[in-house]
């Protein structure tokens, strides 16, 4: 616990001061937005990572620190909970510790995961499948079970790419020493009640929105299924190099420590691994081959947890305890250098260009803010436009206002018609987005009218390029009752 608690407060000050010239990741503004309006549902994805990181900033504030706690706390819990998978497959615990602590070297819990979306929130929920599926096998209780589902059905509404892993979680159902046990008892349907309440809202809200993530999906398919057979074989191979520190770490400090191959027998408990290890990567890359579509290496980050642990049952190692603390050693040494090289990356980000720290979301956010502040003396409560800039909007302005996707009404379904003429529009689009700008003057054309406004960045002494932005006015209804006398 301490060695996670030191994993969260390093990873989380290299993460504010690496990123402290620019902003949240995009995803993470989304998160946010799509939070704020607690649907059962998204066009994109089901909705169980907006939901929880609205829970997050109702006790946190709003801000790029807690962000970044949060993107730690994600990763710590994914660690802690594969170590305690790993109990189940290793016998001494101070392998298990350090099968679980091996996961910070792999970028998936580290630099990849310092935002939350469908994919990253994955890297808690299914160590916690695995572990509870672990639990209620070896001792049927009903509880558990109950619990199983429950974590199942949030899978499955975080993104549907994981009943691949539950599909792994039936094979390895099947293959358990305590199958027969299992499948005779009513254990089953209680995972089966336990998840079931979750996935019938969501059906609820797909039958009533059109099904709107599965064109989303449609939409990311590839013609060909021989170039979407190369990019499952890219996908394999990329998940492969982002295991490998991990791999190679062990294998490094395995002189030094007695290591020697052991045979890797296929009784049961060994049949359950491989199939919660590697059933994920390679199903994954088979159903997009299959499908024919896109399967980048980003969205399996969450498949990997379990490499570690399999990684381990490879060898026989004399010396338990030196090869922990040596790699305790190594695995701190790479956060305190990340740490003290922080600074550095944040000023090459900024220097050389980098989208993610030069674009100027927070600056124009606070601007257009004040601005409508002045001109209307009420909170901003609709924003539009480039959704960079228009999430950033929501997670950015003190008063926090609704995302509002202005192409088709139906992706943002709380913005009604009505409530857009009362409470009006801020519709953002960068000068050089002429689509941008046609979609805010179509919708704008009746009411609303065009201004520019200019945005410099700047950190450490270095001044950014200057940037200028048109926005469109949507006016609101003046109500006495959201005036803001303070002003």
């Amino acid at each position: 616990m301490l060695a996670l608690a030191a994993f969260m407060v390093l990873w989380t000050a290299y993460e504010i001061v690496a990123h402290g010239a620019g902003d949240v990741h995009n995803d993470m503004a989304e998160a946010y937005a799509w939070g704020q309006e607690l649907q059962f549902g998204y066009f994109k994805h089901p909705p169980f990572w907006a939901w929880v990181t609205f829970a997050w900033f109702q006790i946190f504030p709003v801000s790029d620190w807690s962000a970044y706690v949060f993107s730690a706390v994600n990763s710590a819990l994914g660690i802690y909970f594969v170590s305690r998978c790993a109990a189940y497959f290793l016998a001494d615990r101070r392998a298990q510790q350090l099968a679980a602590l091996l996961l910070i070297l792999i970028p998936a819990y580290t630099f990849l995961a310092m935002k939350m979306n469908a994919n990253t929130i994955l890297l808690s929920v299914w160590p916690a499948i695995a572990w509870t599926f672990l639990a209620v096998m070896q001792q049927p209780r009903a509880p558990v079970a109950l619990l199983l589902g429950l974590l199942a059905s949030c899978a499955l509404l975080s993104k549907y790419n994981s009943a691949i892993f539950l599909l792994c979680i039936f094979i390895a159902g099947c293959v358990h020493p305590a199958a027969r046990r299992f499948w005779l008892s009513r254990m089953p349907l209680l995972v089966v009640a336990g998840g079931l309440p979750l996935v019938a809202l969501h059906g609820w809200w797909l039958w009533n929105n059109d099904f709107l993530p599965f064109h989303y999906l449609v939409g990311l398919r590839n013609s060909g299924t021989t170039g979407a057979a190369l990019r499952g074989i890219n996908f394999l191979g990329a998940e492969a190099l982002y295991a490998s520190p991990a791999i190679l770490a062990l294998v490094a400090l395995g002189p030094w420590t007695g290591m020697r191959r052991k045979r890797f027998a296929l009784t049961r408990m060994n049949c359950v691994l491989l199939s919660l290890a590697l059933g994920p990567p390679l199903l994954t890359a088979l159903a997009g081959a299959a499908l024919g579509t896109r399967t980048p290496a980003l969205w399996g980050l969450q498949n990997l947890f379990l490499v570690p642990v399999l990684a381990m049952g490879f060898f026989h190692f004399a010396d338990i305890e030196l090869l922990q603390s040596r790699a305790r050693a190594v695995i701190f040494a790479f956060l305190l250098g990340a740490v003290a090289a922080s600074p550095a990356v944040a000023w090459a980000k900024f220097r050389y260009g980098d989208r993610s720290a030069v674009d100027p979301r927070s600056e124009l956010t606070r601007q257009l803010t004040k601005w409508w502040h002045a001109e209307f003396g009420m909170p901003l409560r609709l924003v539009g436009g480039d959704e960079n800039y228009a999430l950033a909007a929501t997670f950015y302005s003190p008063d926090h206002p609704s995302y509002y996707i202005n192409g088709d009404r139906r992706l943002t379904p709380w913005i009604t018609d009505a409530r857009l003429r009362q409470s009006g529009a801020l519709l953002i689009c960068n000068e050089i987005d002429e689509v941008c700008e046609d979609e805010a003057r179509r919708v704008s054309a009746d009411v609303g009218d065009k201004k520019t406004i200019s945005v410099v960045k700047e950190f450490l002494g270095e001044i950014g390029q200057n940037r200028k932005f048109s926005f469109y006015v949507i006016p609101p209804v003046r109500n006495k009752t959201d005036e803001m006398k303070h002003w």
